[in-house]
């Protein structure tokens, strides 16, 4: 069963132009281990050829295909899936902000990318909202015109080198905290208290740097484009509460029950799945009129796990 691609695989486009003696249903059976997929649903997809098996699956398991493939008398074409498009090499990210969309998602992984179900889970539930590195030109436009009109999801891309990154915890453990507080004094590391990232502002080299040393073990590094946010309203200064209210009841995003006893609700989840620049601006907007925000990064709980506004109270730290 091949896993999530990581960054040091080659990830390789396969396309099939011929089923051979065996057949679509032949075929099917013999490659769907590879694809962790039923037999039944790799043959719908070999029933009209030349059919794109994977546009990005990871070399080892590609090889398989091939050999297995070719082995049956198929004929098949494999291809770097980085050979696709010129000009800059993009990392490209998944956003979702419907979770009722994940099962038409899940269904894209697995038709687009050949990718079984554990290597759709860890795309999905990846904190960082990596999907693919490195992806060419033509590879991005292929996924972005395959992903179709499902709604409540984005594809991000952007070029790495050019990016800047914060790191964020993920609950880490007593001694986890000891180890990332070496690193930062060692490197000079400065927090965000706006937004709560442990490490702010990082270039390219210094967040894969930390990812590799730090990552995965109570902490995440997470690109700007990538990042959302929800905003916690935690209390009041120099709005009254009915003033509150009112103002809150505009958004027309909580229950008029919850605003009349605003005081008694707090702190309060009043907005989800912000980008970063917008989440800023609406922190200082709300700021500016007597509503205290704290921001908190919401790559760090699972899409799977995502709740609507008003639902998560308090959220000192991140699920």
């Amino acid at each position: 069963m091949t896993g999530k691609p990581s960054v040091q695989q080659e990830l390789q486009r396969l396309t099939l132009f011929g089923t051979g003696a065996v057949g679509a249903g032949g075929l099917a059976t013999l490659l769907a281990p590879v694809f962790a997929v039923a037999p039944s649903v790799l043959a719908q997809r070999l029933e009209s050829l030349p059919s794109v098996l994977s546009e990005a699956f990871p070399e080892a398991g590609a090889r398989r295909v091939v050999t297995l493939a070719r082995l049956a008398g198929a004929d098949i074409r494999i291809e770097p899936a980085s050979a696709r498009g010129s000009g800059p090499r993009h990392d490209l990210g998944l956003v979702i902000s419907d979770p009722a969309q994940l099962p038409r998602i899940r269904a894209w992984l697995h038709w687009c990318l050949g990718w079984s179900d554990r290597s759709v889970n860890e795309a999905l539930e990846a904190p960082d909202g990596i999907l693919l590195r490195s992806v060419g030109s033509d590879l991005l436009e292929t996924l972005n015109r395959r992903m179709g009109n499902i709604r409540g999801v984005k594809l991000v891309a952007f070029t790495p080198e050019s990016e800047s990154y914060d790191l964020f915890a993920c609950n880490p453990d007593p001694m986890q905290e000891v180890a990332f507080g070496a690193v930062a004094a060692s490197l000079g590391l400065q927090p965000c208290g706006l937004t709560g990232a442990r490490a702010a502002g990082l270039n390219h080299a210094t967040a894969r740097w930390l990812d590799q040393r730090v990552g995965g073990q109570g902490f995440v590094v997470i690109a700007r484009a990538l990042q959302r946010f929800d905003l916690v309203l935690t209390k009041l200064r120099g709005a009254t509460p009915a003033e509150a209210a009112d103002f809150l009841a505009t958004r027309g995003r909580l229950p008029l029950d919850v605003l009349r006893r605003l005081p008694r609700h707090l702190p309060l989840v009043i907005e989800t799945g912000l980008p970063r620049v917008r989440a800023e601006e609406f922190s200082t907007d709300y700021a500016a009129i007597g509503l205290m925000i704290r921001m908190i990064c919401a790559n760090t709980i699972r899409p799977q796990q995502a709740l609507t506004v008003g639902d998560r109270h308090g959220g000192g730290g991140v699920a």
